[in-house]
């Protein structure tokens, strides 16, 4: 699986999660899951851009922060 079909689920993955929050709690913890600085699965994809190939890293970055702004968005919502 490549990293855009990985952030294509993870992103499904949030909304689901996200249509099932019931309270401030539930949102918080889902925020901290998808978004958290040490534990957040995105943060974790960043980490991987280290061990991606030079021209890899440009078009990995810009998936996740991509996806990144799709969970960030629908946070507002």
């Amino acid at each position: 699986m490549d990293i855009h079909s990985e952030l294509r689920d993870l992103l499904a993955a949030f909304r689901a999660a996200l249509g099932a929050v019931k309270d401030e709690h539930g949102f918080n913890d889902l925020k901290g899951r998808y978004l958290g600085k040490q534990r957040g699965a995105l943060q974790a994809y960043m980490g991987s851009l280290k061990a991606a190939l030079p021209e890899e890293r440009r078009v990995w970055g810009a998936a996740i922060n991509e996806t990144k702004t799709a969970v960030e968005e629908a946070l507002k919502a």
